[in-house]
Formats: C-alpha cells, structure tokens, sequence
C-alpha cells in the first residue's frame, strides 16, 4: 500500500487508520463506513463524535480513499470533506472551538495527533504515546 505511485492522501488515510490498531484502540465508534447504494441513511446513532467514510457510487473507493468523509457531532454530519488529514484537522478545530472532549475510545490516538503529529502542546505524554513517539524519532 505503501507504494510510491500510491498518492499523499492514500498514505495519510492508511497512517490514520493504523494509528488506533498500533495503541490497542477502537474506532468502531469513532469511524464508520456508509455505501449509499446500499443503505438511504448511515447508521450513526451510536457516534456522538466521528467520522463518516461514505461511498456515494464508484466502485473505485475504498476504506482508504473514500469518495467523501463527513465530520460528525452530536449525530449529525457537520461537513463533507474529500480526505481523511483533512477530516481529522476539521474535526480538531471543531473539538476546540466548541470545548468537546476526545472520545474514550480513542484517548491515545488523540493525544498523539494533538501533541506529537500537530504540536498544539506540549504536555505530558502517556506511556503508549510516549513509546511511539520514541519509535518514531528512533527510527529516524
């Protein structure tokens, strides 16, 4: 997957997607999937916050490379946006303007895009951040 001729965008999805399996996290209730030539609605009740990959007709989409991902909160798609980078930065804006906290689920995988991927602080890390992070810059 990891290819050269795979483009940024691939690359940054499959990071993403492999970051909470790397820190032992769930994202069944974070980052859901919707094939709209299946289903006429998402099944999003269960996702007070997350992210929608939804596949509109293309055969060509993927888990990677969805045709759209929505931003939701609270149970409602806020906005479609075209990559999965640019979700989770829409995501983070809006989790800090409007002082919503981090699923459970997902605890590590946040803190490390907060403090290590973006830099927004710098904080302690918790020990699986810290180990990755420590991988990381080792592997360097």
């Amino acid at each position: 997957m990891m290819q050269e001729q795979v483009n940024i965008h691939v690359r940054r999805a499959v990071v993403l997607h492999g970051l909470p399996s790397y820190l032992h996290e769930d994202t069944s209730t974070f980052i859901k999937t919707w094939d709209m030539t299946h289903y006429d609605e998402p099944d999003i009740r269960e996702m007070p916050l997350g992210l929608l990959l939804i596949r509109v007709s293309s055969t060509n989409a993927t888990f990677f490379c969805p045709e759209k991902i929505a931003v939701l909160i609270e149970v409602n798609i806020i906005i479609d946006i075209t990559t999965l980078a640019d979700a989770f930065v829409v995501l983070f804006a809006l989790t800090y303007a409007l002082h919503l906290n981090y699923p459970k689920c997902l605890a590590n995988t946040f803190d490390f895009i907060q403090k290590v991927l973006m830099g927004l602080e710098d904080g302690k890390l918790r020990p699986k951040v810290l180990s990755l992070k420590n991988d990381l810059l080792a592997a360097e």
